[in-house]
């Protein structure tokens, strides 16, 4: 059996005693704590390594899009720098051409007014004749037979400038003058008073 001395220790051997076993644990702690960080700081390294080099990947690959948007960005301004040219150029061209046509619009208004003028002024000095036989076509033998007609039945001698038939019996007939449609004009109430001259002119 163990004696009741044996099992009374003194206070300061087993105060000294674990103080020691304190001390190993924690210098043992502290050596499994440096082992572990030991061991997982290269861990840590690499994986900060391989964010880096994504980081700089991302970096390189948004540098050269900004390249490639502004190589785009350039060559849209040649083009559109290049439609703009070709725009005013147009809108020279039509502007020239809208100035042609409105002169050729008011040469075109001028010529039709010349010929109107040109007509009435030909119509002024015509009269169509009406009953008289005509024996012939051409113009040159057509225009005598018109001024011994005249003289005949109207009792009027006039200068015939151009003759055309307008169909059977009836004939366009262009005067010198406005003088000598006077005279014809005249004439006509002679016709009037016989059924046979009447419709001769008009």
């Amino acid at each position: 059996m163990t004696s009741k001395k044996e099992l009374i220790t003194d206070s300061d051997d087993y105060s000294t005693d674990d103080m020691r076993k304190r001390r190993r644990s924690k210098i043992r702690d502290e050596i499994f704590d440096k082992s572990r960080k030991t061991q997982r700081s290269p861990n840590k390294t690499q994986s900060d390594d391989g964010k880096l080099n994504l980081l700089v990947k991302m970096v390189q690959g948004l540098t050269e899009d900004v390249k490639l948007v502004r190589i785009q960005q350039e060559q849209y301004n040649v083009e559109m720098l290049k439609i703009q040219k070709e725009n005013a150029e147009l809108r020279k061209e039509n502007d020239k051409i809208k100035t042609e046509n409105q002169e050729i619009k008011k040469e075109w208004t001028e010529i039709r007014h010349n010929l109107e003028v040109i007509d009435k002024e030909n119509r002024k000095n015509n009269i169509v004749i009406q009953g008289m036989k005509i024996k012939t076509n051409e113009t040159s033998t057509l225009i005598p037979q018109v001024e011994n007609f005249m003289k005949d039945y109207l009792e009027v001698e006039v200068k015939v400038k151009d003759s055309f038939t307008l169909g059977t019996n009836l004939c366009l007939v262009k005067l010198e003058n406005g003088k000598d449609k006077e005279k014809i004009m005249i004439n006509k109430k002679k016709a009037g008073k016989n059924t046979h001259r009447k419709n001769l002119y008009k």
